[in-house]
């Protein structure tokens, strides 16, 4: 029988309870259920599930020579814990990117400012925000990192496989 931390199980969005939750999981083929830091597959690995009232956790893709690509949901657990958590599961301290929500949109001038500092000083060579980033973190984003800010488009690509591309412009190799 499949053991889990009930704890790690979010009930605020649920309409059915954990064991009919779990059951549909299994239901798939090769379903495993995550509730730890794990590595994935080659250069995959997952955070597993950060503290934080929605119990979300990260992708986290090691590119080769360039560093980490870290894919956020909402960011509740804040961007500093998620990432590093992503360095310690990855054992590699480089961020190269970071793809997602950054639960910025409850933020004042003055919270977003020092957001946005933590953001500059990973160094990274490009950052998505999505959804809940909202649009004032957004601008405020493009001033201080200018072109490393790459909006995500309703329609947006994003491709998986041995590579990763962003329509237009951005893409990356796994291998």
């Amino acid at each position: 029988m499949l053991s889990i931390d009930e704890s790690l199980y979010n009930t605020r969005y649920r309409t059915e309870n954990q064991k009919t939750a779990i059951q549909k999981l299994l239901d798939y083929e090769n379903t495993t259920i995550v509730n730890k830091a794990i590595q994935i597959d080659k250069n995959i690995y997952t955070t597993g599930p950060l503290k934080s009232p929605a119990k979300e956790q990260s992708i986290v893709l090691d590119i080769p020579n360039k560093g980490l690509v870290v894919l956020v949901g909402c960011s509740h657990p804040t961007l500093p814990v998620i990432i590093d958590k992503a360095r310690q599961v990855a054992k590699n301290e480089r961020i190269y990117g970071v793809i997602g929500g950054l639960h910025y949109t409850p933020l004042n001038d003055k919270e977003l400012a020092e957001n946005i500092q933590y953001i500059k000083s990973l160094n990274l060579d490009f950052i998505i925000p999505s959804h809940c980033t909202g649009y004032n973190a957004t601008v405020m984003m493009q001033k201080v990192l200018g072109d490393k800010v790459h909006i995500a488009p309703i329609g947006g690509q994003f491709g998986v496989g041995n590579s990763v591309t962003i329509l237009p412009k951005l893409e990356f190799n796994l291998s």
